[in-house]
């Protein structure tokens, strides 16, 4: 009990829960509206209208045109929105690999991009990189990706719509134990964050993490950042990188950077098995994402070289 019984412990739990306490309340109040409006679109079927100008891009790019009311669906409800709407649709295991990896850059917009423009970068910069990211890919992919099988139901039945009250009471239960997942995510992340520095581990995780860094184009101040997002994802570590985005420690460089690389790679664990259950490849899944954060970023630095020079 010695180190629970620290005045510094005690100190870095009591401002870890203080801070996560204010972020969580605030993606509570985020997630739950945008979740509600979400799911009502998709129950009442005006997603089907909203998707339908982008089916023949779907098809360009080797997918089912219904494949647009999943995307969609992906865009405004997160992952597990674009899986529901996923369940009327066959694919082809080629076609799952694009699709699965378009939609793990991109997704649940309305939340993420709201968390990533009080971060450092503004939702629509954050949001336009993410789309043309994960369109780039799938077409990347639909040259590069050898025909395989035939196209079926992956969920093996579409399931039946369900009336209205019994589709809300379905959502407060998810989302009910979502809120409890983001408290305990967030307070644990920044109680954690709080021990690091205060008994200067923080530090040494850095360099620890330094050469890895290098390579993604980002500085080793954000590399507990970079882990958290691309281990638990934006919406579960966003209480974590808003309270260490506003504490002054990062430039908005080191930020900017680090919101483009983990806009197109993050949740590498849950939403990467979701769709290995399903039949996709682990490679496939996680490869491109991981290469497209990298060339982003090194991008991003070659151009504000070539602009540096140009204005000196």
């Amino acid at each position: 009990m010695p180190f629970v019984c620290n005045p510094r412990v005690r100190k870095s739990v009591q401002s870890g829960v203080r801070l996560g306490g204010k972020s969580a309340w605030y993606l509570i109040r985020l997630i739950v509206p945008i979740s509600l409006a979400a799911n009502l679109l998709q129950w009442s079927g005006y997603l089907t209208v909203i998707s339908q100008p982008l089916a023949p891009a779907m098809r360009a790019l080797g997918l089912p045109g219904e494949a647009s009311i999943a995307l969609v669906s992906g865009w405004l409800a997160g992952v597990y929105g674009g899986l529901a709407a996923m369940t009327a649709v066959p694919f082809t295991v080629k076609q799952l690999n694009i699709f699965a990896v378009m939609m793990l850059v991109g997704h649940n917009f309305l939340v993420e991009s709201t968390v990533q423009d009080r971060t450092g970068m503004r939702w629509w910069k954050i949001t336009g990189l993410r789309l043309a990211v994960s369109f780039l890919l799938a077409a990347l992919l639909n040259v590069l990706l050898p025909a395989e099988g035939h196209a079926k139901l992956l969920f093996g039945a579409v399931h039946d719509h369900l009336e209205l009250w019994p589709m809300l009471w379905a959502w407060a239960f998810r989302a009910a134990r979502l809120i409890a997942m983001i408290a305990a995510i967030v307070l644990s992340l920044t109680v954690t964050m709080q021990l690091l520095r205060e008994f200067g581990w923080f530090d040494r995780l850095a360099a620890a993490l330094n050469p890895l860094m290098k390579v993604f184009g980002l500085t080793k101040n954000v590399s507990f950042l970079w882990v958290t997002a691309n281990l638990l994802g934006l919406a579960y570590g966003a209480g974590l990188i808003m309270n260490e985005s506003q504490s002054g420690v990062y430039t908005a460089e080191e930020l900017r950077d680090l919101n483009s690389s983990i806009g197109i790679s993050h949740s590498l664990l849950e939403d990467t098995t979701i769709f290995l259950g399903l039949g996709a490849n682990l490679v496939i899944l996680v490869v491109p994402r991981l290469v497209a954060a990298i060339v982003v970023v090194h991008v991003r630095h070659l151009l504000a070289r070539q602009v540096a020079l140009a204005e000196g």
